[in-house]
């Protein structure tokens, strides 16, 4: 992330909100360039539509910016080394497959909030659906986005909302392989994975898949 946008982050985080004069003040930068910095933090889902102040006294009406949900785990990183021990006590605890009966338990509980908030009826065909997955990642937190290839179209997941977490526990992956699945409505091929150290995730729909419109 740039340094300056980081630094909107933090202020934010900080006092709980802020208007663009107050950040144009601490940033030393124009209204304008603020306002820019603020739209791209607002495309990325890190900031929310502003909103009206309240003033203690009289005036014109200001606007100020607060973090998104998506923003606020930047600051909770103790989350994921909880999340690590909890795991690393259950896989102590329990056998190979009761862990895996947990941990598909959990995907599936992922999968069906996924699948009710893409409000799946809507889109009834594989390009809206697409759409959709699109949509619903990225409120997830996953920056995702669409590529054209000569194969099909290729899903890049460029945030994994797991970090450290996935090189050691592969269940994760499947779990977002499963719900990407079941977002597109079909079964993709994952060429790419960043737990393997690649860039991004990528899921491949084959090109055979969209042409014939898979209903799902």
């Amino acid at each position: 992330m740039q340094p300056k946008r980081r630094q909107i982050l933090d202020f934010i985080q900080e006092h709980g909100s802020a208007s663009v004069d107050e950040l144009a003040e601490m940033l030393q930068l124009t209204s304008v360039t603020v306002r820019h910095h603020l739209e791209v933090l607002r495309e990325e889902n890190f900031v929310s539509a502003p909103h009206i102040r309240i003033r203690a006294t009289p005036g014109r009406p200001q606007y100020e910016y607060t973090l998104t949900a998506q923003a606020i785990a930047l600051f909770t990183r103790n989350y994921a080394e909880l999340a690590q021990f909890m795991l690393a006590e259950v896989r102590q605890r329990f056998s190979p497959e009761v862990v895996t009966e947990l941990m598909t338990a959990v995907g599936e509980r992922l999968i069906a909030s996924a699948q009710a908030q893409a409000n799946r009826p809507s889109a009834p065909n594989i390009q809206a659906r697409l759409q959709q997955a699109v949509s619903q990642l990225n409120e997830k937190g996953y920056h995702a986005y669409t590529q054209s290839s000569e194969n099909g179209t290729l899903l890049y997941t460029q945030n994994c909302p797991y970090g450290e977490l996935a090189p050691h526990n592969p269940e994760l992956c499947c779990m977002d392989q499963e719900m990407v699945d079941n977002l597109v409505g079909i079964n993709t091929e994952r060429v790419c994975s960043k737990s393997q150290g690649d860039a991004s995730c990528v899921y491949l729909i084959p090109i055979a898949s969209i042409s014939e419109n898979v209903g799902y």
